[in-house]
């Protein structure tokens, strides 16, 4: 874990990492160091923390265009493990800016593998490197939420609780015309659904399970859920499925709740891409896909099965690069 540890620079682990790196490692330049590193508020001191026990440490300041590390070093004993590049990681996902340093012939072989650009420099009759790393160069992984609560100006996404069995059953899930095209079957009465929320509760306590009922803020009633169906975190991948009660069809409900788990995804979990799919006899399905920015991609013969059997499935999707971009 990379966290502030600035509160913990009188801690003996941190003097000794802190030492390695100083160019006065003696015992009165270390605590000049330390105390400087205190009094100034612009110098940020985080570490890399496993175990409870802190392994590296990074000083650095925060620039309005930049990050500017000041010293970087990991525990002797903690070496070659690479603790040093994943501390440079995290503190570029952590502020999204470039990172710029300057270091010495015997590190620079370090930064360039950490995918930095170096140049030389005379300083005090030494050569120095300048180093400086983009934005682009940083590997992005998702950073998943959970269900946590959305709201749009109609609609709160919220986690299922078991009492909203009877509405969930009511409105959409023992409704023919709403699961036709859906690949769970039709449910017999309100005990099955309450069987499926009782499964449903379970996995939210995991990190990556993604299941909202879509509520009206008035009258408070669950009419629809959507939930992520698919996650890939090689590629940083989402796809989502949902349904609505027929009631509130054609009224741009499932529009807002989209468009509100495609921002969530893309601004606070992180994903590349987000993708949907739907039975190509539904096509109704892809109105909204394309009124929330997703692109028509293609269509999968014969790639699914449903409550009307093995269909053709169309496919639409997006990219962050896009969303981002309007």
């Amino acid at each position: 874990m990379f966290c502030d540890i600035k509160n913990r620079l009188d801690e003996p682990q941190v003097s000794t990492i802190l030492a390695a790196c100083l160019f006065d490692n003696s015992p009165e330049g270390l605590i000049n160091a330390i105390t400087g590193f205190k009094s100034k508020a612009r110098v940020h001191v985080f570490g890399e923390v496993e175990n409870g026990e802190i392994v590296g440490v990074t000083v650095f300041q925060r620039h309005s265009d930049a990050v500017e590390i000041l010293y970087i070093a990991v525990a002797e004993e903690m070496r070659r493990r690479g603790f040093g590049g994943k501390m440079i990681n995290a503190l570029q996902e952590k502020y999204r800016l470039p990172i710029e340093l300057e270091t010495d012939d015997d590190a620079v072989e370090f930064y360039r593998k950490c995918g930095f650009i170096t140049t030389a420099i005379k300083k005090y009759g030494l050569r120095r490197w300048v180093c400086e790393r983009a934005v682009d160069n940083i590997e992005k992984k998702i950073s998943h939420k959970g269900t946590v609560k959305l709201k749009t100006k109609r609609l709160i996404l919220r986690k299922f609780e078991i009492a909203d069995a009877e509405a969930m059953y009511g409105n959409w899930a023992g409704d023919p015309e709403v699961t036709k095209y859906l690949t769970w079957q039709t449910h017999s009465g309100v005990e099955a659904t309450k069987q499926l929320l009782s499964e449903w509760l379970l996995e939210y306590s995991k990190p990556d399970h993604y299941n909202w009922a879509i509520v009206l803020k008035t009258p408070g009633e669950p009419i629809g859920s959507i939930s992520v169906v698919n996650v890939d975190d090689r590629v940083n991948y989402a796809e989502i499925g949902y349904c609505l009660g027929q009631n509130w069809w054609n009224k741009g409900y499932m529009t807002e709740a989209l468009t509100a788990v495609i921002k969530f995804l893309f601004e606070q979990v992180g994903a590349n891409r987000i993708a949907a799919v739907h039975d190509a006899n539904n096509p109704i399905s892809g109105k909204v896909m394309l009124k929330c920015g997703l692109k028509y991609e293609g269509l999968h013969r014969q790639d699914g099965r449903n409550n009307q059997g093995i269909c053709d499935l169309a496919e639409y999707a997006i990219l962050a690069e896009d969303y981002f971009a309007n």
